[in-house]
């Protein structure tokens, strides 16, 4: 059968963009003349390059047309058009800036890695309990910007591969039998000799009883032959503990301490555990706990106490010992428990409700391939795409005389399509369908719900009420989780938390790993970004706020009184305190340290950029890079003014410098400090937008006073991560236009992103 190709698209946008060219041809000798000498084949200053003014998106004309219109292009140094050129060209750039056709690149995207693992649970239902749909997808490179850029998003034949084989083994899972009637409940019961230990030792009766002395597992020998249909079973354990006499001979386990026992399950590669028991010596139990299996799972058992090395400790007591050891003599399987007939992942994926389809009927085939294919394209299927699906079908069933395996290898075709695999939309407003993506991969990164593709298939989508209706519905979704994650980690740079840990070997960093700082600080700014957002908060909070979200490890780190436990919770600040709004956060305090030092200019570079949206240029290739004095005879705020004396460094140093250095009062992990290693003093002051200020707590009045720049750069970072591309001029309009009116409403987060939703941002392509 046939699929449409990229190929016609990108020649489409190409032979678009060469039409615009000529349309514009004035503006291309003004570049050559003034621009390329520095901006051309030879040369990149800037990272700029415009030399083929098909290759210049919409947000560099914009740039463009600043610098000519501030006459910061050319430099100075270079010969400067006349003034009257200089305006006539600058009318050209501003309506190309304008223009659709030149700014918007392609209507393609294809879903990156995190929308396609979301897109195939919601697809299929897959319960995610031990299966992953992605875990064999290559990640994306993303270079800059969000992991929703269409730019960034490309794709080749190795990945196209990884998406078909994790479509056939997603499809796998979901689709594990052929019978069409309820399923029985049975007990499958496990003898020793059944059974196996990836920890044992020894065993004097390997028929009588499983073995383990060191802190392994004790497995189902050929357990994924096992269980046969998905579900949840009990699983019983009959088990005991050994030779606790000897304790005392052995590190583990402590004398007196129980033998402890862990319920898991393994399944493709992934371990899940489920229920911790304290094993007895005097005989054997039975310890029951139930769980989850997919069709192929196998369930365990580990002694998670036992000798780490048994054989190094018989070696040194030069001796043979009866070591601690957890028996297990027999496993029992029951199940599926309280069975849903038809299962989960078949009403879902088949979209039939009331039984299991017959796989053999070819009118059956026909219904969950109609519904499947729709789903699967996020549209209604033509005819003559169903009909080539059909046809594709019978051939596989030839191939595999099995009308199951025909069902899988044909939606896995489906699930490698373009029309699965990308988004598409068409210039202008996004119809029902185009829309309805738009809104659920923006705010839940996966496909839309029954409850959208039902009001785009009547159109109702398009109302205005309807449309308001389904935003404050979505809001509410435990999937905004997505665009929590999604969008926050990425605007603020998470993900980069945990690339340069600090050496676990350093005493003095040691709390980073004893209270899991790293995991904690994500969860607080997350937290922090789901609680402005759901709760309406202004955005001014990220500047400035008396609150953050603590559990006790991260207390201990930030050196606050705390009361509670594990579990983060919102905490209100003590008076005056630093830890206020995003700056006192210890994930952002992390991710700009390489783990051995703090980065002023890359915590400066943090500030403009992530959080305020203004980002100072790359610095020039032929400015040496700033090497750090480990010797700490010489500050941090020395070295940056000995560096910033180049002229070429001044310009940018000025606004970064001050900013990064006043957040050398937290440490590489988020700690207050008021000096350097040799007892050097940290002087946290500085000056901003002609403000002065002494420390972080005057720094963030500072930013908290200019709520408007940071609502411009916020709603812009927004509108690229739900469009997947760079703002055009005429989306830039759009921003100012939320902007203003959100001043009235104290830049709330939440009617900040519904006006975003209601806008040509969002209900344009």
């Amino acid at each position: 059968m046939k699929f449409r190709t990229l190929w016609g698209i990108v020649c489409a946008i190409w032979l678009a963009a060469s039409a615009l060219a000529s349309e514009y041809q004035p503006i291309i000798p003004f570049l050559n003349e003034y621009c390329i000498s520095c901006h051309g084949p030879d040369e990149q200053e800037g990272n700029v390059r415009l030399d083929d003014v098909r290759k210049i998106d919409g947000a560099l004309w914009v740039e463009i047309f600043h610098q000519i219109d501030q006459s910061d292009m050319p430099p100075l140094k270079a010969e400067q058009p006349p003034a009257a050129l200089r305006e006539s060209i600058n009318e050209l750039i501003m309506a190309v800036s304008y223009d659709d056709r030149f700014t918007i690149t392609t209507g393609y995207r294809r879903l990156n890695k995190r929308e396609y693992h979301n897109t195939v649970v919601d697809l299929l239902g897959l319960s995610e309990e031990l299966f992953n749909p992605s875990a064999d997808i290559y990640p994306d490179e993303i270079e800059e910007g969000f992991d929703t850029n269409a730019e960034n998003l490309e794709i080749s034949n190795e990945l196209l591969l990884e998406f078909l084989r994790s479509a056939e083994k997603s499809l796998r899972t979901a689709i594990f039998t052929s019978e069409t009637e309820k399923p029985e409940v049975s007990t499958i019961t496990l003898p020793a000799g059944r059974l196996g230990s990836t920890g044992q030792f020894s065993s004097s009766n390997k028929q009588a009883a499983a073995t383990m002395v060191r802190d392994g597992t004790i497995i189902v020998k050929n357990g994924s032959q096992v269980i046969q249909q998905t579900g949840t079973y009990r699983v019983k354990v009959s088990a005991m503990g050994r030779n606790r006499a000897n304790y005392p001979r052995f590190k583990k386990p402590q004398p007196g301490e129980p033998f402890r026992m862990e319920l898991g399950v393994h399944y493709q590669g992934n371990t899940k555990f489920y229920q911790k028991f304290e094993v007895q010596e005097d005989g054997f139990d039975a310890y029951e706990g139930e769980v989850w299996l997919e069709k192929g799972a196998s369930p365990f058992v580990s002694f998670t106490n036992g000798q780490f090395k048994p054989r190094n400790i018989f070696r040194k007591l030069n001796q043979r010992v009866p070591m601690p050891a957890l028996v297990v003599n027999e496993m029992t399987i029951e199940g599926p428990l309280d069975v849903e007939w038809p299962p989960a992942t078949y009403k879902t994926t088949f979209q039939i409700k009331d039984r299991a389809p017959n796989f053999a009927s070819s009118a059956d085939r026909r219904v969950i391939l109609r519904n499947f294919v729709s789903r699967a394209y996020r549209r209604p299927v033509t005819e003559k795409e169903l009909e080539g699906y059909m046809i594709y079908m019978n051939q596989q069933h030839a191939k595999a005389d099995d009308w199951r395996e025909a069902v899988i290898r044909t939606f896995a075709a489906v699930m490698g399509s373009n029309d699965f695999l990308y988004l598409k939309e068409d210039l202008g407003r996004l119809e029902p369908f185009q829309l309805a993506s738009r809104l659920s991969y923006f705010l839940w990164s996966s496909m839309p719900d029954a409850e959208l593709f039902r009001l785009a298939s009547t159109g109702e989508l398009t109302d205005p009420e309807v449309y308001r209706e389904q935003i404050k519905r979505m809001f509410f979704d435990p999937k905004t989780e997505n665009f929590i994650t999604g969008f926050g980690s990425q605007w603020l740079s998470l993900t980069k938390l945990g690339e340069m840990r600090p050496d676990i070997g350093r005493k003095a960093y040691l709390d980073y790993y004893k209270y899991r700082a790293e995991d904690a600080m994500r969860q607080e700014t997350l937290l922090y970004i789901k609680h402005v957002l759901l709760q309406n908060q202004p955005i001014g909070d990220f500047l400035d706020s008396d609150y953050t979200f603590l559990n006790a490890g991260l207390a201990k780190i930030y050196g606050l009184p705390f009361e509670g436990g594990a579990e983060h919770v919102l905490y209100k600040l003590p008076e005056n305190s630093t830890r206020g709004g995003l700056l006192g956060h210890g994930s952002i305090h992390a991710v700009t340290s390489n783990g051995v030092e703090t980065l002023p200019v890359t915590r400066g570079h943090w500030v403009l950029d992530e959080l305020m949206g203004t980002p100072p240029p790359p610095p020039p290739a032929e400015v040496p890079a700033l090497v750090a004095d480990l010797t700490g005879l010489v500050s941090p705020r020395a070295q940056l003014a000995r560096h910033s004396e180049d002229p070429a460094c001044f310009k940018c140093h000025q606004h970064m410098d001050p900013l990064g250095l006043t957040l050398e009062a937290f440490d590489i992990i988020g700690r207050d400090r008021t000096s350097y290693g040799r007892g050097n003093p940290i002087d946290t002051s500085g000056e901003l937008f002609g403000q002065q200020f002494d420390d972080v707590r005057g720094l963030r009045k500072v930013l908290k006073g200019k709520e408007q720049l940071f609502a411009e750069g916020l709603v812009t970072k927004i509108a690229e991560y739900a469009k997947g591309r760079t703002l055009n001029r005429k989306d830039l309009d759009i921003v100012d236009e939320i902007v203003s009116g959100a001043k009235a409403y104290d830049y709330r987060y939440m009617n900040i992103m519904r006006d975003i939703l209601v806008s040509d941002l969002i209900l344009s392509r």
